[in-house]
């Protein structure tokens, strides 16, 4: 783990007016939760078979730059300790797929599940929504 992109990290989730153990939380780019992460415990952590961070990371990029995707956002839920990486359970995607859709681009990290919130659940740190476009989620347990 990269203790030092670990700080950078948790100082910016500080300084949001969205606090970690709110619901919902406070969302980060891909690229702030996945560059200098390796730990395992950070994401899919009930998988019996993890496929490891690069491929999470990896994954969630080429969703990210699929036509039909605004963007990508990973929900922090809890800074569990100072030797942790922060926890996410949810990954929000901003898209026009339909939740079969994703859960296919998303299948190799066997997700829980994946599919649309409510609004009362959706992180309100997210981008506008450009037409046709809906808020999914993939989410483990």
């Amino acid at each position: 783990m990269d203790a030092e992109r670990r700080k950078r990290l948790v100082d910016k989730l500080e300084m949001l007016k969205v606090r970690v153990g709110q619901s919902p939380g406070p969302t980060v780019s891909l690229e702030d939760f996945f560059d200098g992460n390796d730990d395992v415990g950070s994401i899919g952590c009930n998988l019996l078979v993890h496929p490891g961070v690069d491929r999470f990371y990896r994954i969630f990029k080429e969703i990210r730059w699929h036509p039909r995707v605004q963007d990508v956002r990973v929900e922090i839920k809890d800074l569990v300790d100072e030797h942790s990486w922060p926890f996410a359970d949810t990954v929000f995607v901003l898209t026009s797929m339909d939740r079969h859709e994703l859960y296919e681009a998303a299948a190799e990290l066997n997700p829980d599940e994946v599919g649309e919130f409510i609004p009362a659940n959706i992180p309100v740190d997210l981008q506008p929504l450009k037409d046709g476009m809906k808020v999914l989620g993939i989410w483990w347990d």
